[in-house]
C-alpha cells in the first residue's frame, strides 16, 4: 500500500498552536495502520493512545482525510476489557462509512 500525502482537516475547536502536533499524530497513526495492514494485523486502541490521548478525534479526522483515497478506518473488534481493534479498509468495504456517510 502506498504512502499517501493528504491534508488533515482538524476539528475546528483545535487551537492553531496545536494543529501541527495533531496533524503529526494523525499521520503517525496512519503509518501504523499501513504497517499493520501489510502484516495482516489490526491496531489496538492502546497503541493509538500512545500516539495521542484523544485518539478517537484523530481517527475521525483521519477518516475524513482518507475518503478521497477510497479508504477508511473501521473498528473491527471490541473486547470485554475495553481494548478495541481498528483496521485500514477500502471505503466500499467500510462499515463505518456505510453507517455514517450521510454525516461525513
Amino acid at each position: 500500500m502506498q504512502q499517501l500525502n493528504f491534508d488533515i482537516f482538524l476539528n475546528p475547536s483545535v487551537q492553531e498552536a496545536d494543529e501541527l502536533m495533531l496533524s503529526r499524530q494523525v499521520k503517525e497513526m496512519y503509518r501504523l495502520f499501513v504497517e499493520a495492514k501489510k502484516a495482516g494485523l489490526t491496531v489496538p486502541n492502546t497503541e493509538l493512545a500512545k500516539i495521542g490521548f484523544m485518539y478517537s478525534a484523530r481517527l475521525y479526522e483521519q477518516r475524513l482525510a482518507l475518503i478521497p483515497y477510497e479508504l477508511c478506518i473501521d473498528l473491527v473488534r471490541k473486547t470485554e476489557n475495553g481494548v478495541n481493534y481498528y483496521s485500514l479498509v477500502l471505503l466500499e468495504q467500510s462499515q463505518f462509512y456505510a453507517q455514517h456517510k450521510d454525516k461525513l
